[in-house]
């Protein structure tokens, strides 16, 4: 009963228009890609909701009726900063401090100042994620180039690339008494 419970706890339910019951559940991990929200049907079964069809999530599945036509619509995944404004696959770890950062001051490009030094990624007020949108199959390989201005830089600011998630990893350049290092790190 306790994991019948706690897997439904791991979702909510949204009820249509037209009286058709969807779940949205969030523990469809896909590896380094975490786990991707998906819309399921749910029935009830002596008074508890049940999700996917016959007690299994569903892959596809029909468009729940909701009274009207939307066009589907494609998740971004462009890297670029080609726009006056972070598109939603750009999350901000913590609130953002508008001051410190930048699309327009370099059009193109991101600039990002440090807000406050901390002892840890996760405490880093300006630490922005992205949120990967795509399809995870063991067999395609996750690549990943950056670039990283680091000419301004000043002691004690470190910038880089991190795989953001529990444990998590960094590769980055640190500013120490005017020098620059390369630093890798992993925690827990």
């Amino acid at each position: 009963m306790k994991n019948i419970i706690r897997t439904y706890l791991l979702f909510f339910l949204l009820l249509f228009p037209l009286s058709v019951l969807y779940g949205q559940k969030m523990h469809s991990d896909k590896g380094p890609f975490g786990p991707f929200p998906s819309l399921q049907p749910v029935t009830w079964k002596d008074g508890f909701p049940m999700v996917g069809v016959n007690d299994k999530a569903v892959v596809t599945y029909k468009k729940p009726d909701v009274g009207k036509e939307y066009s589907i619509k494609i998740f971004p995944t462009s890297d670029e900063f080609n726009d006056t404004e972070l598109g939603i696959q750009w999350d901000w770890n913590h609130n953002p401090e508008p001051s410190k950062w930048s699309l327009t001051v370099n059009p193109g490009h991101l600039r990002h100042y440090t807000v406050n030094f901390t002892d840890s990624l996760t405490k880093a007020p300006d630490t922005l994620t992205k949120r990967l949108f795509a399809y995870y199959s063991d067999s395609t390989l996750t690549i990943r180039t950056t670039k990283h201005e680091i000419d301004n830089m000043k002691d004690s600011d470190i910038a880089g690339s991190a795989i953001f998630q529990d444990p998590y990893a960094f590769v980055s350049v640190r500013m120490i008494n005017g020098k620059k290092y390369v630093v890798m790190a992993e925690c827990c």
